[in-house]
């Protein structure tokens, strides 16, 4: 997804583009799945909130939801995986170590100046090719 934004400058900028897929999970079920990936048991407890003098109507939880329309629409993105793989993923990221590798930042800078160079070889007309060196 990234990359279609990063080739459609023009029609990513000022968007929210969702990586999720069209399937819809209930915060139960995000519980579950991920107990499921982990290799784990759950038990979920819904608490009666009026017994908290908690006014549920109040809480916007039953409402929270992402969905992939705008990255399929402006972007012609579509995922080709689902939450149950990437969830699986993640624990096979974690038991090598790469969930305490340090982040960098290096992508991000280097992709911001090539659609600055791009903006700018529009401006002047131009077609050939540029380069850019990471920094």
């Amino acid at each position: 997804m990234h990359t279609l934004a990063v080739e459609k400058p023009d029609a990513a900028s000022g968007n929210i583009f969702n990586s999720v897929s069209d399937r819809a999970v209930t915060l139960d079920g995000m519980a579950k799945l991920c107990a499921q990936a982990a290799g784990r048991s759950v038990n979920i407890v819904h608490y009666d909130l009026k017994a908290f003098g908690i006014d549920e109507r109040k809480l916007s939880l039953s409402h929270f939801y992402a969905e992939p329309r705008a990255a399929k629409t402006i972007l012609g993105w579509s995922s080709t995986t689902n939450l149950v793989e990437d969830l699986e993923r993640f624990e096979e990221y974690v038991k090598i170590g790469r969930d305490n590798k340090e982040i960098k930042f290096e992508l991000i800078r280097f992709w911001s100046r090539l659609r600055s160079q791009r903006l700018s070889d529009q401006l002047k007309g131009v077609g050939g090719k540029t380069s850019l060196k990471m920094q």
